[in-house]
């Protein structure tokens, strides 16, 4: 049995689900730690995680109760959807990646001991160490005003996810508001080499707060740019309210044969209010060609416009 929660325009239900729920295989401590890792940030705190986790939901405060809304692996390492997120170790953000949530602590066949390792990123968590069972552990220390929570049966693991905690260097950590492009190459930025992308989310005091940044690689950033080209022209209009969500990007390109001289160099762009601005004033719709250039790495895991229905 597995008792579940959701919020409705009338407030919180709560839901029970029966039935079997696939199990994956578990850890197995002492196993070789990763080759390969990738950084992972929180407002203004990094960490790195193996680079084939998942991306996921994490623990959070919602209307005086702790809930998590899909704390599993729900989004592949390269954007693509999990198939049984109870085998894949993920990283998780206090996101809404389902309209279904669960009470946490969790109980049923998610209580603990969990069946595979994760970290959270500002869960709502108490800061120390618990001891799960069969091995597991879960802990959790603060840095940059926020939280870190590492789970898994290995020490070595979770020593090694906690030594990486530090600070932000590929995004700003916050925004004290949405952002506009003021300055644009005069020969263009040329053949697209990388894009940054920095996702911002409004917290409760009001600012911008980084939710998820990357560097996306040339392949990607190309993709990006052509679909950008596709898309017709849209005014930004953000209403009365203050955007919820709002994306930095900066696009960064070389020259190439025969181009003009002074091609080449870093565009800054924003995603915001249903457009992207390219230029001052020049905005673009976000169309489903846009955004299915951004379905990669973490992204649909933390974009409003991805994420869509979970449930």
């Amino acid at each position: 049995m597995r008792t579940l929660v959701t919020y409705l325009a009338g407030g919180l239900l709560l839901l029970t689900a029966c039935g079997d729920q696939t199990a994956g295989p578990p850890a197995v401590a002492g196993d070789p730690l990763p080759s390969q890792w990738r950084t992972e940030v929180w407002r203004g705190v990094s960490v790195d995680v193996p680079a084939d986790w998942a991306y996921g939901g994490a623990p959070m405060q919602v209307a005086g109760d702790t809930i998590a809304c899909a704390a599993a692996g729900m989004v592949s390492a390269s954007g693509g959807r999990v198939r049984d997120e109870r085998t894949v170790p993920y990283v998780g953000r206090p996101i809404f990646l389902s309209d279904v949530c669960q009470a946490y602590p969790f109980i049923g066949p998610d209580s603990d001991p969990p069946s595979v390792p994760s970290v959270w990123l500002g869960a709502d968590v108490e800061v120390g160490s618990d001891n799960l069972g069969d091995g597991w552990v879960r802990e959790t220390v603060a840095a940059s005003g926020t939280t870190v929570t590492v789970t898994s049966d290995d020490p070595d693991l979770r020593e090694r996810v906690l030594a990486s905690v530090g600070g932000v260097d590929v995004c700003p950590s916050s925004l004290s508001g949405p952002t506009r492009v003021h300055a644009m190459l005069i020969e263009g930025y040329g053949r697209p080499e990388s894009l940054e992308v920095c996702v911002y989310r409004r917290s409760d005091a009001g600012d911008l707060e980084l939710a998820y940044g990357t560097v996306l690689d040339a392949a990607e950033a190309r993709a990006f740019d052509r679909a950008v080209g596709r898309a017709e022209r849209r005014k930004m209009d953000c209403g009365e309210e203050r955007p919820f969500e709002w994306v930095t990007l900066q696009m960064t390109g070389t020259s190439y044969p025969n181009a003009p001289v002074g091609v080449g160099g870093t565009q800054d762009m924003v995603i915001g209010c249903d457009v992207i601005e390219v230029g001052p004033g020049q905005t673009y719709e976000l169309d489903e060609g846009v955004l299915d250039a951004l379905r990669v790495e973490g992204l649909p895991a933390v974009l409003f416009d991805l994420i869509g229905p979970q449930a």
